[in-house]
């Protein structure tokens, strides 16, 4: 993994599109996304002499349509976050996830979900009927209260070292 391809100033821009669709309209973005050059150049710099620190979190709570503990970084991390991400924690990752995980995967939205659902639904349908259940259910907390430490060990087992230390970097500063 070159980590150039994770922190120069193109790399960095194709993120700053990805994170500011559906949300260009909130001022901290708007005016990241008006001065970009200057400051994705300043934040490539800071990345590549070893200045880079990231914002303090800002925590709040929401209670449509239910209650949520919710942690907002600030759009500058968040771009370095997904560039992180894209170019080297996914592409090492992602094969090992089993076929039908569809969460933030490529080529893998809401209608293939959909679709993958239906599947099952028929399968089970031609084997059972219509006798049986099915159970919806949220984890409270699940994020928040994981092992952190076992999730880092496994995370550990996927990446390259250089794309691991970057990553541990990122994830000492989340609560």
């Amino acid at each position: 993994m070159d980590i150039e391809n994770i922190i120069s100033v193109d790399a960095l821009y194709d993120s700053m599109a990805k994170c500011s669709q559906g949300v260009k309209w909130k001022g901290t973005v708007a005016y990241y996304r008006h001065h970009w050059p200057d400051e994705l150049e300043k934040l490539s710099a800071q990345l590549h002499d070893g200045t880079y620190k990231e914002r303090k979190a800002k925590f709040f709570t929401i209670t449509e349509p239910k209650r949520r503990e919710i942690m907002s970084i600030h759009f500058r991390d968040r771009i370095y976050q997904r560039s992180l991400n894209d170019v080297a924690i996914y592409p090492q990752t992602s094969k090992s996830f089993i076929a039908d995980n569809f969460a933030c995967q490529k080529g893998k939205g809401t209608d293939a979900a959909r679709d993958r659902l239906k599947e099952f639904l028929h399968r089970y349908y031609r084997k059972h009927g219509t006798e049986g259940y099915a159970l919806k259910i949220d984890i409270k907390g699940y994020y928040p209260n994981m092992k952190h430490n076992f999730a880092e060990s496994m995370l550990r087992g996927y990446l390259d070292d250089e794309t691991y230390q970057l990553a541990q970097k990122v994830l000492a500063h989340l609560p």
